[in-house]
């Protein structure tokens, strides 16, 4: 009877070692495999929608094969927004990388494929890591940064019609507080919406970078912004030759946008509405723009 039991012991753990065993080969197998090469790859199907993955398997074949993919050295940055609520403490500024040299602020960039990500601050709460864009003429931003800024596109009257590769595209148009990378920060700057993103945060335009002289070091991987003008005075951190091109280009948007809807309404065309809106949203910055300038102090020459 006693070596019965014995044997069954033995035998349990026996069973009980082998599978310990088996556990922990499994794991170190799994911890062991290479995960593959890091990055993720994109490709525009046929309705010229790009499309994002990590995962080569994922992309269909056809574009695999016959009509090309391209592949990115780094995956976008997750964006994050910091909201305050009453039980909350008091939110403490986001600081970005950056430093300034002899006038100059320096930018670090994040090369990825043919391109440079950079990592910015829109409005003083949501990070986010934007494609540099010196082809594009203004900043464009996923629906998902979009909405963690309270953008929905559903709910903005103001659109505009873009040209595109593909055809003709309305997408929502609206403003940002602030544009912040490094040291460089911008305000009232336009954006547009663009649902066709996946897997990225969206482009940094010329809107943006217009405000300085800019260069990109390829060989440091930086961006170089230095100021359009020396030693003029500044309100707000701006010249006024700034704030004068910024209230001249509003009001001549308010004016064109104004002409337009009259008479695209006389004709009765559909685009009149497009055009009244177009001029409301430039109104509205206009006046946003007029209260940061007394904030700040600018004299009425410059406005």
């Amino acid at each position: 009877m006693k070596l019965n039991q014995s044997n069954s012991r033995q035998s349990k753990l026996s069973k009980f070692s082998l599978t310990v065993f088996t556990l922990a080969t499994v794991l170190g197998i799994a911890l062991l495999t290479p995960a593959g090469e890091a990055g993720i790859y994109s490709y525009k199907d046929e309705n010229g929608k790009t499309h994002y993955t990590d995962d080569l398997s994922k992309i269909p074949e056809e574009y695999r094969e016959e009509k090309g993919f391209r592949k990115h050295k780094e995956a976008r940055k997750q964006s994050s927004s910091v909201t305050g609520g009453a039980s909350q403490a008091p939110i403490a500024p986001i600081e970005m990388p950056g430093r300034s040299a002899g006038g100059a602020i320096e930018v670090p960039l994040i090369p990825s494929g043919n391109n440079y990500l950079i990592d910015t601050i829109l409005n003083g709460t949501v990070t986010a890591r934007l494609i540099l864009d010196t082809g594009a003429s203004s900043i464009s931003l996923s629906k998902e940064v979009a909405e963690e800024l309270g953008m929905y596109a559903a709910s903005i009257s103001a659109k505009r019609t873009f040209q595109t590769a593909n055809g003709a595209r309305e997408s929502a148009i609206f403003a940002l507080q602030t544009v912040k990378t490094g040291n460089a920060q911008s305000m009232l700057l336009e954006a547009s919406i663009n649902d066709t993103y996946v897997n990225m945060d969206g482009l940094l335009g010329m809107n943006f970078l217009g405000d300085y002289r800019f260069e990109i070091d390829r060989g440091k991987n930086l961006l170089i912004l230095k100021p359009l003008t020396d030693g003029e005075m500044e309100w707000g951190g701006k010249t006024g030759s700034w704030w004068k091109k910024r209230f001249d280009t509003y009001n001549e948007n308010i004016r064109d946008y104004s002409r337009g809807a009259k008479q695209l309404h006389r004709r009765r065309d559909p685009k009149a509405v497009e055009y009244k809106n177009m001029a409301e949203y430039y109104k509205d910055v206009k006046i946003k723009l007029e209260a940061q300038a007394n904030l700040v102090g600018v004299p009425k020459k410059f406005r």
